[in-house]
């Protein structure tokens, strides 16, 4: 948006490779596709059930330290502190 000249306030993304690269190494991968095996996607009571414990799981999975100093560092950047 910001190369089509609209204006939109400075913002922080976290890629999807950062997203995935932490799936992995916390075994979150594992969890979620445990979860989703066998899920009949019809039935929206078990979706939700299904969803909310991958929520759960990933809210509680510790943050990989390499991946959380580069998330730290990059911020650092955006804000002018590096």
């Amino acid at each position: 948006m910001i190369n089509a000249k609209i204006p939109v306030p400075n913002g922080f993304i976290v890629t999807a490779k950062a997203y995935f690269d932490f799936l992995k190494k916390t075994s979150l991968k594992n969890k979620i596709m445990t979860e989703l095996s066998g899920l009949d996607i019809e039935d929206s009571q078990k979706l939700q059930e299904a969803s909310k414990r991958i929520k759960t799981a990933i809210i509680a999975a510790e943050m990989p330290e390499v991946l959380r100093q580069e998330i730290k560092n990059y911020y650092h950047q955006l804000c002018g502190e590096h």
